[in-house]
């Protein structure tokens, strides 16, 4: 298994609780576990999807994020996949909307707990969570992510009724953000913690970090889903080519792009977010669904060997 950060955590431990063991050659497996088999993107990658083509290794996907996977609208699937495991079934309908070509098996969500929605009643000013899309590893990040972070800061400084967290992963200048006085800053790293979450009245973030706020329960504004899916680094950059096939059907009912500039709007965007929903709840059945069930799971997976 490639291991991405802790996404396939989950998977791994089902495997292992019904006997299976983990080696770390490749061309020693009988079968092979990634988190995408997009074979131009990262060299281990590259070389485990094309070991296992060249040795008839059953090749397996596991989530590369709690967001649907829209790399296959950017990218050429890779047809030799066994099966690819998604989280609910919007994760699939998303994937048969741009025509990708291998078995999607839906086995649940494993972020993280699954709670009921917990309605916020701030008794003095409004506790903000805000996570801004973060660079890649290299500390590159496209202007167009950049420009957004740098707008919602903007909007979310000029609120004078809410106490701001900033969480961040890289440098804060690779963000697009500057220090504030007003702002308590966190730097954070990917590995899916979770107690800044908690501790906020309302989150703004987006994909990983803005689906778990949704699973634990807590009022999240999303941000970046007004964008057409991109993908790259400074040399290149891909684009989604069938947005228009699942944007609406993926887009969560609250959008900072909709308030950004206007702080008078973002404040009952907030108020109106940290509330009962009907369409939160809709989305949230869709893109965040059951709990993983790791038992049906291996099922699955044994079915295919």
């Amino acid at each position: 298994m490639h291991e991405h950060m802790h996404k396939g955590r989950a998977y791994k431990e089902a495997l292992e609780r019904r006997g299976y063991v983990f080696t770390g050659r490749s061309t020693s497996c009988d079968m092979m576990f990634v988190d995408h088999d997009i074979n131009s993107l990262g060299s281990g990658r590259r070389n485990q999807v094309y070991t296992s083509y060249e040795r008839n290794i059953p090749l397996f996907l596991y989530p590369h994020s709690a967001r649907p996977n829209i790399m296959y609208d950017i990218w050429r699937p890779w047809p030799f996949t066994k099966a690819n495991f998604v989280i609910a079934e919007g994760h699939a309908e998303v994937m048969r909307r741009i025509g990708y070509p291998c078995p999607l098996e839906i086995t649940g969500w494993t972020y993280t707990d699954i709670l009921p929605f917990r309605e916020s009643k701030p008794h003095e000013k409004i506790k903000v969570l805000f996570a801004p899309i973060h660079p890649i590893k290299s500390g590159y990040l496209i202007e167009i992510d950049r420009e957004l972070n740098f707008q919602v800061f903007k909007t979310l400084l000029a609120m004078q009724d809410i106490d701001l967290t900033v969480r961040y992963i890289g440098r804060l200048e690779e963000n697009k953000l500057f220090r504030s006085p007003r702002v308590n800053y966190i730097e954070g790293q990917p590995d899916g913690t979770t107690a800044e979450i908690e501790q906020a009245d309302i989150v703004i973030s987006a994909y990983t970090h803005a689906y778990m706020t949704v699973a634990l329960g807590k009022p999240l504004i999303m941000m970046g889903e007004r964008t057409r899916p991109h993908a790259g680094n400074q040399l290149w950059t891909g684009w989604g080519e069938q947005w228009e096939k699942y944007k609406d059907y993926m887009t969560y009912p609250f959008n900072v792009c909709d308030v950004v500039g206007e702080p008078k709007k973002a404040l009952e965007m907030m108020m109106q977010a940290m509330k009962p929903s009907k369409d939160v709840e809709k989305w949230k059945k869709l893109f965040i669904g059951k709990p993983f069930d790791g038992n049906y799971f291996v099922d699955r997976v044994e079915a295919y060997l």
